[in-house]
C-alpha cells in the first residue's frame, strides 16, 4: 500500500495524500446546487479549491451530470474572441461531460452530436450566442441536471469574451424559469467576480460591468494551511459569493 504523504502543491488526492474530513464542506456547496444556485468560490492558492471542486465531482454523481473545466488549459489565443472561445469551450464541455457515468439517452446524443456539427460545421459563425442555444438544448435533454463547474477563471478575467461569457450565463440564470439551464455554476479563482475591475488595466475599466455584480457571501470551512512546510489538518475558510437578480441578502454561515 503507498504511503501517505503531506501535500503542499496542486490537489490533493485521498488516496495519496493527508486530509481532513471534507465532507461537511461539500454537503454545504450540495444544498447550495440543490438549492440552484449560481456562485464563486474565492481564496488565495493552496487553500483547497481545486481540490473541492474535484470531490464535488465524485459527490454530485448519484443525482447530477457534473461538467468541470479548467481555464487556465485555454491558451491566450482562446480568447481572442466570441467564435474561437465558443469553438473551444463546445469542446471542452463535450470531453468533460463524457467523465461522468451517462446513461442511455438518444435525445442527450443527439444534442451534443448537434452542439458539436455546430462548432465545426458553423465555425466562423458559430460564437457565444449560439453556443448557450445548444447548451440549452443539451440540458433539456440530459435525465440528470447539469452542473457546471470552472476552476482558474483568474485565467480569463482580463478578456472581454469572458465578460460577455459571464453576461451569458447572467442570462441563462434569470430565464430559467422559462428556458432549460444548468441547474448551477460554479466557477473558482484567487479573484472574486465582483472585483474584476483591479485586474482591468486602467485603458480597458470601461469593460466592466461584472453580471455578477450582485451578490450574497457567506464563507464556509476549508482545509488548508502548513506545519513544518507541510499541509496540515486545520481549518481555513473559502468565500462564496452567491450570484441573485434580487436583492443581495447576508446568507448563514
Amino acid at each position: 500500500m503507498m504511503r501517505k504523504t503531506f501535500n503542499t502543491t496542486a490537489v490533493c488526492i485521498p488516496g495519496e495524500h493527508y486530509m481532513v474530513d471534507i465532507s461537511g464542506r461539500l454537503q454545504k456547496i450540495k444544498e447550495m446546487i440543490d438549492a440552484k444556485k449560481y456562485f464563486t468560490i474565492n481564496r488565495a492558492r493552496q487553500y483547497g479549491k481545486t481540490t473541492t471542486l474535484q470531490a464535488l465531482f465524485g459527490y454530485l454523481q448519484s443525482e447530477y451530470y457534473t461538467v468541470l473545466l479548467d481555464f487556465q488549459t485555454f491558451d491566450a489565443s482562446k480568447f481572442k474572441d466570441g467564435n474561437i472561445f465558443s469553438i473551444a469551450f463546445a469542446g471542452s464541455f463535450l470531453h468533460a461531460l463524457k467523465r461522468n457515468r451517462l446513461s442511455e439517452n438518444t435525445a442527450l446524443e443527439k444534442a451534443c452530436a448537434d452542439l458539436k456539427n455546430a462548432a465545426v460545421i458553423s465555425n466562423s459563425i458559430f460564437s457565444l450566442k449560439e453556443l448557450f442555444e445548444c447548451l440549452r438544448d443539451i440540458c433539456a435533454a440530459s435525465d440528470k441536471p447539469i452542473v457546471l463547474m470552472i476552476d482558474e477563471v483568474d485565467s480569463a478575467s482580463n478578456n472581454q469574451v469572458f465578460l460577455d461569457f459571464l453576461a451569458q450565463l447572467r442570462a441563462q440564470y434569470i430565464e430559467r424559469a422559462w428556458q432549460p439551464a444548468f441547474q448551477s455554476v460554479i466557477l473558482a479563482g484567487v479573484y472574486d467576480i465582483k472585483n474584476l475591475k483591479q485586474k482591468l488595466r486602467a485603458d480597458e475599466e470601461h469593460k466592466y460591468n461584472s453580471p455578477w455584480n450582485i451578490a450574497a457571501d457567506f464563507t464556509i470551512d476549508s482545509a488548508s494551511g502548513s506545519a513544518s512546510g507541510r499541509r496540515a489538518a486545520s481549518l481555513s475558510r473559502i468565500q462564496i459569493r452567491c450570484f441573485s437578480p434580487a436583492k443581495a441578502g447576508v446568507l448563514p454561515h
